[in-house]
């Protein structure tokens, strides 16, 4: 057994190789969903949209709340709660 320059053996280096193959391409069901909720971005008009861009300048998420009641739904609740962050 060789050792790397880390002190690890080949075996566990082995071992790492394939936990991170095995597990890190995995997407669970649970990023999926918090994936959904965050891309739902309300559609708005040209003019809406600037004003929620210049209001995100002078106050931070002030602008993202905005668009939360701007939007083509009734209220984005996500895209609130994301501005109030």
């Amino acid at each position: 057994m060789s050792k790397h320059s880390t002190g690890l053996s080949d075996d566990q280096v082995n071992s790492g190789i394939q936990y991170i193959k095995s597990n890190a391409t995995t997407i669970s069901q649970s990023d999926m969903r918090v994936w959904e909720l965050v891309t739902d971005v309300p559609a708005m008009s040209v003019p809406h949209a600037y004003g929620c861009a210049v209001f995100n300048v002078l106050i931070a998420g002030g602008g993202t709340m905005l668009s939360a009641y701007l939007g083509d739904k009734n209220l984005n609740k996500t895209q609130l709660i994301v501005g109030f962050m």
